[in-house]
Parts: C-alpha cells; structure tokens; sequence
C-alpha cells in the first residue's frame, strides 16, 4: 500500500508540475554554464611559478574537471549526500514522499530530501527559499537535468560550486587549504573530511573547530561503510590515518608592496572582475633577487638608527625589457610605526640632485657638451614676487670654473642651477616627460630649482627614466607583468615571449621586447652614462667616500640625491643589465641626522647590484659612431693654447667639437719685486711671463675672494711704478701703451 501511495504521489508530483510550473521553468541547459559563470581564483607568481598571492575576491576556488575529480572524493560524496545517485533519475521518489508526510505533519517545509543533483540545482537555477513551490520546480529541474548530463557531469558542477568554509569554495581549493595539496593527492581519509564539511562547512572546518571536522569525518567514514562503497579495510585505514591540518593561509605577500602594485595595474587596465577570472598571472618579479633588495635595506637602515633613520625602498629595473626585478616599498609592511604599508617606491618624494640627470641632458641637446665649462660662484637668481633664489652646494663651498662632467659627476649645485637657467625650464621638463616621470604638470609652479629635484617625483619612475638612458635612449616603461593566462592557458597578456619562458629561466633569460620609442639621442645618452660612470669626476665632491659607489668588477652610472634637511636620501644608477633606485628616509617625511644619498643609499645600492651582477658578464657601453674624441684644455674645456697648462682628452656629440682655442689661460708680463703688471721699462730680469685664469666678469667678485696663491687668483690690475691699471677680462687685456708714443710714425 505505502508503495502505491508513493507512486500516485510522485504522479500527482509530476501532473501539478507539468500544468502549472513547466512554462516558466529555467532551461536546464544553463547549469551546463554554471562552470563558467562560478568565479575563480586568480593566482599571481614571480617569473619562476613561485607564489605572491591571490586575488580572492569573494574566495578561494579552482575548477577542476570532472574527469579529474579522485574516486575517494566520489565515494564520500555520495555515500554522505545520495547514496542511490548513480541509479536515480535526479530525485529520489520515496525520499521525497517520506519528506512531503513529515512536512505536512510538521506544519511547514522542515526536511528537504535532497538527492546531490537536486542541491545542484537548488544552488544554480533557484532561490534558497524552503517553499512547496520551490521543491516541485527543483525536482522537475533535476530531473530534466538527468536526462541531459552525465552523472560525473553532475557530481563535477555540485563539487566545483560548494562551499568549503572561509573563502574556500570548490573541493580543489578545500584541498589545498586544509591540507596543503593538489586534490588528486587527497586520500580516502582526506576526502571524507571535506565532504563532511558540506553541511555546515563555516562550523566544522579543521580550522575553526578541529573535533567537529574530526565527528563529520568518521560521519563520513560511517556512511562509506555501511553502503558498501570502499573496502572495509580501506575504511578502517582512513579512521586510523592521522590528518595533517595546514595552517591557515596568510594572507600576507613575501613581496606585499609589489603585489598591491600589480593588482592596482590590472585592475586600472581590465576591471575589478580578474578577481573571479582563474588567471594565472606570472610577474617579472624574481623572489631571490627580493629576498636579497630586502636584505641590503633592513642591514643597512639599522646602522643608521642612530641618525633618526626608520625606512628605505629599492626598486629595480631592467633596461632592455623594462622588467621590474625587485620592489622594495618600505622596510616592514606590517609596521605601523613606519607607515610600513606606504609604497615609497610609487610615492611622492623629492629626488634631489638624483634629478639632476634631466637638466644635464636638456643642456646637451642644446649644444653643451661635457667639457662645457660651468661658473661655481655665487649666484643669485631673481624670482617676481619672491625673494631672489641663492643656491647653495652641499659643503658650502665655491669652486669657481669646472667641467660640465664634474659639476654632474660631484653633484655641484650652483652649476646645476646655472645649467637649468641655459637648459630653460620648459625644455628640461620635456626630457623628463619623455623619459617617463608623470608628475609634473603645474609648470607655473616648477623653477630653476627643479635641478636640485625640489619638485617631487616617483622613484620608480626616476628610476626608469635612469633605465632609459641605460637603454641608449629608448623609453623604457617598468613592467610587473610577464605573462598572463587565463582558465584555459590561452595567453591574455605578455611582454615580449614573456610565456615561453621555462620558469627556472633567470632574471635575464626575457629577450629584448620589441623596440619602443627613442626619446633621446643616442648620443646625449652615452654622454650621459660616460659622465655618470666616471669615478674621476666624483671625485671633486666625494673624495674617498666615492668608493660607495663603485662596483666590485665593473663601472655603473650612478647619480646620488640628498634633499633639504636632509629629509630624502636616494642613490639611483645602472649598468647594461639593470637600472636601481635606492631611497633612505622617513615615510612621514621626519629630517635625518645628517644622511646623505651617498653614506645612506649608497651602500645599499652597491650591496644590491653587486650581488645582482655576480656572475654576469661584463658589458660596456658601446661609444656611439657620432660621438667622437677632441683633446681639451680641462678648465676651459677649448682646443689648447701655447698657455694651456693642462689637456684631457673629452667625448662630444656632433656639433659640439670646439673650434675656438683656449682663452681663459692668459699670459701676463709681472714685475716680479713688486707683483705688479711689468711695463716695457721693467728690467727684463725682473719680469716673468706668468699665466692666469681669466674668467667672465661675473666671477670677478668670487675670483678677488680666493686665496693669493689659489690658481684663480685675479692678475694684477696695476702696473709697476704707478703706469696706469689693466683690467683682465675674458675678452682680453686692457693695457698701458708705453710706446710708439702718441703721433709718432711706426714703419711698415
């Protein structure tokens, strides 16, 4: 009798379907998309697959086919959630009776008899709500769906769609949090745990309550058994087989500030969904190379504690493809203290003389060259409205006339400043935009003091622009990303054959990417890296310290940048095969005690690029055909003269060869008793030819300040006896003129 009233139930089921809700049913062709519509976990990793972190969006999970799915995972499945699942068409008729009787006797819908294709759909195609209505259009749909999919099919999507607790959803992503594993690994003990998650998986996960994952689990074990569905030893095996728990995922980054970057970047250029799109996202990053950045930062940055010093960032870049190696963005992430979170590396800083570079190279697209000789003095510079602008160097001191490639190799203010006033402010902002910097736009705003980098910056993009000169030129944008692929391993994105690449392949394995624009002349940018690498011309404003700068077995082109009150300290330089900016300081933009670009980043700069290009063959900068090689007088930076007491030999640009000889070193005839200018009726044994400096007018007043025998000393202005007064000046000599006498005939 009770199974004739179970069938005329299941009867009277269907008919009331089939009049009343079959027209306004979901096609059941949608759950075959439910696959692609679930979102998955993006994964991001450095160039070698190791991992950075995860986009997890609304949670944790990866789809996992169902031919892959373990047969100890189908067995516990189905043994916990429908036992007769292979046999039965979608619904199970006697459950559902058996349910229908209870309810109604309970007064409302408080079973549910749900076969794991009815949860399936109850997940998918309907609301949650436990109604009459509902029930009935979810055993029609799981029936229509029987008829359309495989049972492996089924159990596929049921198992992909639930959720494991936390931000664990699907039994591919369970695995891996609970255990640490692939799901293909999973064991039968394993598999009966996770499935005994799925009636309350925020309650009885391992990690919030390790008892009850344990009760669910021999719950699990229990059913296995008593249906017959392992062998009973299997069974008794996977009682006794001792889990190992992994802990919860951090949800830190062993490279946080650069994963935040790369975020930020993907979800600028396709949408806060990449989250939920299973890509796997391989960056630019090499975990060993940022492992050994964080390494130089924090050894160093605590020797200088005692000088009010808490944070510093690194960033890295190579110049053939852009890449960025390392990313530093501040000593400790998780240190409150130090605004740890802040990504110094893309904030905004002053750069200091690090800026120096754009003045230097706007000049020499403007005609100067290396040799250019430039006026150390004191200088004032009107600014309307304001009061005038006085440069200072760092020591205080004033050199007089110096190189262009000493005044930039010593990081000389005052001649960067007079070098900015020739260069023009438009002219030299031109070059840094071109070389990448994208924050200065309020030109009204910017003056002559932006050589001395008083306008702020991003050090990842000075140091690009540093990157691009390496590059000979050609703009060199940082990139993070080296490859992406999506669900399907089709590529989304890469740079150059970023996805080629074997992931053991090194830092430098990424061939040259397709060439981008050349921004300045090849030319200008070997001059540039032949001042930068030069130890010589350091040595002016370094001395001995210049050592900090040096590399164990090759040259690098560094600049250094100290600003006011010493509120910045950055070292930023390369060689062929990578560009670094280092920077010292305080995120809140507290003073140090007296740190400078060299003492504070310098030696983290060398400690890192040292250890970058240990075992790197050594490459130099190919001297383009243009530029060519003219022996100069040093100071005048002119072909030499009979009175040039000292020649070198320069590098120049076309158009920028002298032509003129050297007129700052001017013979003059001294009375030497008295050191006056000799007259044609001084003894001759008593007048010597001696050679000054002549130098223009406006160093006059420096030149009457500097020491009697400093070699700038001014030539006498008087003549011996009290015949007359000479003025030396850089146009020539005014002189006394003793003879012919005034009227008399000179013959020819």
């Amino acid at each position: 009798m009770a199974a004739v009233i179970a069938t005329g139930a299941a009867v009277a089921i269907a008919l009331n379907v089939a009049a009343t809700f079959l027209t306004d049913l979901p096609p059941v062709d949608e759950i075959a998309t439910v696959g692609g519509e679930l979102f998955q976990t993006t994964t991001i990793h450095d160039r070698r697959g190791r991992p950075l972190g995860e986009l997890l969006g609304e949670g944790r999970r990866r789809l996992v086919p169902p031919e892959d799915i373990p047969q100890v995972v189908k067995i516990a499945v189905v043994a916990a959630e429908d036992a007769t699942f292979y046999d039965n068409p979608g619904v199970e008729i006697r459950a559902i009776a058996r349910a229908l009787w209870n309810n109604w006797r309970g007064g409302e819908v408080v079973s549910g008899a749900s076969t794991i294709t009815q949860q399936l759909v109850k997940n998918a195609l309907l609301t949650p709500e436990e109604t009459y209505e509902r029930k009935l259009r979810e055993a029609v749909l799981a029936w229509q769906i029987s008829q359309r999919f495989s049972k492996d099919e089924i159990l596929g999507l049921y198992l992909n769609q639930n959720h494991y607790g936390g931000l664990t959803y699907g039994v591919a992503a369970a695995a891996e949090t609970y255990f640490d594993k692939d799901l293909a690994d999973v064991t039968l003990a394993e598999a009966a745990m996770l499935v005994g998650l799925l009636p309350a998986p925020s309650l009885h996960n391992p990690h919030v309550d390790p008892q009850a994952a344990r009760r669910e689990q021999l719950r699990v074990l229990a059913a296995i058994a008593r249906h017959g569905l392992a062998p009973a030893g299997a069974v008794v095996a996977a009682r006794e087989e001792e889990i190992n728990i992994a802990p919860p995922r951090e949800t830190t980054s062993p490279a946080p500030h650069f994963l935040d970057y790369v975020v930020r970047d993907l979800q600028d250029r396709y949408g806060p969904e990449i989250s939920r799109q299973a890509w796997v996202i391989t960056t630019t990053q090499d975990l060993d190379l940022q492992a050994a950045a964080e390494l130089a930062v924090r050894e160093h940055v605590a020797t200088l504690a005692d000088r009010e010093v808490t944070n510093g960032a690194l960033v890295a870049v190579r110049p053939a493809t852009g890449e960025i190696l390392a990313m530093v963005g501040s000593l400790d992430f998780n240190d409150k203290a130090i605004d740890g979170q802040v990504n110094v590396t893309t904030a905004l800083r002053q750069p200091g003389s690090a800026f120096k570079l754009f003045t230097y190279a706007s000049a020499l697209e403007q005609g100067y060259s290396p040799a250019t000789m430039l006026l150390d003095i004191p200088t004032t510079v009107p600014i309307p409205g304001q009061e005038p602008y006085r440069p200072r160097n760092y020591d205080r001191k004033f050199r007089g006339p110096v190189s262009l490639r000493t005044a930039l190799g010593s990081s000389l203010n005052i001649p960067a400043v007079r070098t900015q006033l020739f260069a023009g402010i438009d002219a030299t902002l031109d070059v840094a935009d071109r070389l990448g910097i994208t924050t200065l736009t309020d030109r009204s705003r910017i003056g002559p003091a932006v050589a001395l980098g008083s306008n702020e910056v991003r050090l990842l993009e000075l140091t690009g622009a540093y990157a691009s000169v390496a590059a000979g030129g050609r703009r060199v944008t940082p990139s993070a990303v080296l490859c992406i692929r999506d669900a399907r391993g089709l590529i989304v994105e890469q740079l150059g054959d970023g996805c080629s690449l074997a992931e053991d392949q090194s830092p430098f394995a990424l061939a040259r990417v397709p060439l981008s624009a050349r921004v300045l002349a090849p030319d200008v940018s070997y001059l540039m890296t032949s001042i930068l690498s030069d130890r010589s011309a350091r040595e002016v404003g370094f001395g001995q310290v210049r050592e900090l700068l040096d590399l164990a077995d090759r040259s690098a082109a560094v600049k250094t940048g100290t600003t006011e009150n010493t509120r910045d300290a950055l070292t930023v330089g390369f060689t062929p095969q990578l560009a670094a900016g280092v920077w010292v300081g305080n995120a809140d933009g507290t003073p140090m005690d007296d740190v400078t670009g060299v003492r504070g980043a310098g030696p983290i700069w060398q400690r890192f690029m040292d250890h970058v290009h240990a075992g790197l063959d050594i490459v130099d900068w190919a001297r383009p055909p243009t530029v060519t090689e003219q022996e100069v007088d040093v100071l005048s930076g002119l072909l030499p003269s009979p009175f040039t007491p000292e020649t070198r030999m320069e590098e120049f640009a076309p158009g920028t060869v002298p032509t003129q000889r050297d007129v700052v070193h001017q013979p003059f005839r001294i009375h030497v008793p008295t050191g006056l200018l000799a007259t044609p009726d001084s003894p001759l044994d008593e007048v010597e030819e001696q050679v000054f400096v002549v130098l223009p007018t406006e160093a006059e007043a420096w030149q009457r300040g500097v020491d009697d025998d400093s070699p700038f000393r001014l030539p006498p202005d008087a003549f011996a006896g009290g015949a007359g007064s000479a003025v030396a000046t850089a146009e020539g000599v005014g002189a006394h003129i003793t003879a012919p006498h005034e009227g008399q005939a000179v013959p020819p």
